[in-house]
């Protein structure tokens, strides 16, 4: 009886680990990959009905979070956006008018960290470098995509690689300034190259 609830508490333990830990890496994980499309076009790329079968991330201990999280909202924002005729999950049967869209990042590196003249531009010119502009935090990013897309049979039809490499330093006037989400963009571009090649 004493070893039964050893056991169970072993278990109530573990299951609150592993939840505190997604808990945690969910928050930490949801800014890189939410989404937003803007079409200022308002243009169609397809009048296909669209699958998402796989979305592909590099090695990481969050890597299945991140792939189901970003594959969500993927779907959500091609659905908004009525970039196409409909877009769903893979699943059979499929039609004849059905395409395939797998993404593949062979890299997926975003790091926003303190900048490295902070502190010390901060502390030596009593705080002087904050408010003429001095950078504050740096944002380095560094995607590599690939996006195939295949007919009902399997058969590659398009496919489009692309990179986005960046290094942006924020200031403390940065926060006044309209946000554009680069790496949306760059996704967003990515689809729309792969569907009007």
């Amino acid at each position: 009886m004493f070893t039964t609830e050893i056991r169970r508490y072993e278990k109530l333990r573990l299951i609150g680990f592993v939840f505190i830990l997604l808990f945690l890496n969910c928050g930490i994980e949801k800014k890189k990959t939410s989404l937003h499309f803007e079409n200022t076009n308002f243009e169609k790329f397809s009048k296909q009905k669209i699958l998402i079968r796989k979305v592909e991330f590099p090695y990481s201990y969050v890597r299945e979070i991140m792939e189901v999280t970003f594959k969500t909202n993927l779907k959500v924002e091609l659905e908004k956006g009525d970039f196409f005729q409909s877009v769903d999950y893979y699943h059979e049967p499929l039609d004849k008018e059905t395409l395939i869209m797998d993404l593949k990042f062979n890299k997926y590196y975003e790091e926003n960290s303190v900048h490295p003249l902070y502190f010390p531009g901060a502390f030596l010119t009593f705080t002087l470098y904050i408010w003429f502009g001095g950078p504050i935090r740096q944002n380095q990013v560094d995607n590599e995509v690939i996006i195939s897309i295949y007919n009902q049979k399997g058969q590659l039809v398009s496919q489009t690689s692309k990179a986005l490499k960046y290094i942006e330093n924020e200031n403390f006037y940065s926060i006044f300034q309209t946000y554009k989400d680069k790496r949306s963009e760059f996704i967003f571009n990515s689809i729309r190259e792969v569907f009007l090649k």
